[in-house]
């Protein structure tokens, strides 16, 4: 059951770290947590429970005991960013890694110790004689019980952070600014995820705790098997809760706040190409309207035309966020960047054959001039977009 919960939360993360369609730096926290989470659960079952010392050798000298170290962290950069919308790590933020390092680097240096010492601390592990275990086990500068105490004391101070953030940081900034969908969808999936993460956090600490106490697995196993079955629930409500918000399962773009409020919008003076409805969209009318506006003023400029333009550097150029753009491109326009793009430098082009403004020129200069970066790309769009060549266009304006 538990190896089938392992699977299922990877795969989880695995999707939100590689096919979700919004603010994909934000989810990359959030798969890195589901992936340290589930990894650093189904590695301390295996330690407790297995007694194959093969099996057991292979997981002492792997790093994946000590993602635990991962688990806070992610946990806390990944509520950060849902609050401010902003996935940034600044140089401080090294430092929620720095417990984790160090324990990889103890770990690390038992991978180079020979099988047979890798053997006899599997045998230690698997009978219980932890003075053994701690006289070959790779951590030199912290013994078993000390790590136990380092992971406790880390869960506990993330637990504290991510409540002061949610605490601290007002939810309501979002009304207004977002659909009342997704509002919702934010608030309830935060606090969904703060209490899950405090379940699972605490969870951990007491079987520390009791670790610490008993120094005996044997003990531990008999008395508080409730704790593990607690501990495997947590795990379910989690995955199922993923799976109850799709729409944060496959990454959804969130609001930020430093792109709205210095300009007015006026609804009327916005023309799109297409009319988009946004009954179910994700961002508020409001913002959607502005983004229109700014692709319009940027498509004035003829910024198109420059050979390096992405939807990277439009982005930088509009000052609206990336997953924004990705949004509206993806779910809400006629076409998709590229073919957005594609398509203004061909009506460029069309324009210039129109008025004769072109006419000592070779199809390859056109397409130069307009951005392609080959000739045989320009071709393919033009004809794509008008249906005939561009060669064959300029013939008939000569």
């Amino acid at each position: 059951m538990l190896y089938f919960l392992g699977g299922l939360g990877v795969t989880l993360s695995l999707i939100v770290l590689f096919f979700n369609q919004g603010n994909k730096s934000i989810n990359i926290y959030l798969g890195f947590f589901l992936l340290a989470v589930n990894m650093s659960t189904i590695t301390f079952f295996v330690y407790v429970f297995a007694t194959s010392k093969y099996l057991i050798a292979l997981l002492v000298s792997s790093p994946l005991i000590i993602t635990i170290y991962l688990v806070g962290p992610f946990a806390y950069f990944y509520v950060r960013s849902i609050l401010t919308d902003n996935p940034k790590l600044s140089k401080w933020d090294t430092l929620h890694f720095a417990v984790f390092l160090i324990h990889l680097i103890d770990i690390l240096r038992f991978y180079f110790f020979s099988w047979d010492i890798k053997l006899e601390a599997a045998y230690f592990l698997i009978n219980n004689i932890w003075n053994g275990l701690n006289a070959v086990h790779a951590s030199k500068i912290l013994t078993i019980e000390a790590n136990f105490i380092i992971a406790i004391l880390q869960l506990g101070v993330y637990i504290i952070l991510i409540w002061v953030l949610i605490i601290s940081k007002n939810l309501h900034f979002y009304i207004g600014k977002v659909n009342p969908q997704q509002f919702r969808l934010i608030k309830n999936w935060l606090f969904f995820f703060a209490f899950i993460f405090s379940y699972l956090a605490l969870i951990q600490v007491v079987i520390g705790l009791f670790f610490i106490k008993y120094k005996d697995k044997m003990i531990l196993i008999e008395k508080y098997k409730f704790l593990f079955t607690m501990l495997v629930l947590g795990l379910i409500i989690l995955e199922i809760g993923l799976l109850l918000f799709p729409k944060v399962l496959y990454g959804v773009p969130l609001y930020k706040r430093a792109n709205l409020g210095s300009q007015p919008l006026i609804a009327d003076e916005v023309q799109s190409e297409k009319s988009f409805k946004n009954t179910n969209a994700i961002l508020s009318d409001e913002h959607l309207e502005w983004i229109v506006l700014s692709l319009e003023d940027w498509t004035n400029s003829k910024k198109y035309l420059e050979s390096d333009v992405t939807m990277i550097t439009l982005a930088a150029d509009v000052n609206i966020p990336i997953h924004h753009l990705a949004y509206y491109f993806n779910q809400l326009s006629e076409y998709k960047f590229i073919e957005w793009r594609n398509n203004l430098r061909i009506d460029y082009v069309v324009e210039l054959i129109k008025n004769k403004q072109c006419q000592n020129k070779t199809v390859d200069t056109l397409g130069k001039e307009c951005g392609f970066k080959s000739n045989s790309t320009f071709v393919q769009n033009f004809k794509l977009r008008t249906g005939m060549l561009p060669s064959d266009l300029m013939k008939k304006y000569q």
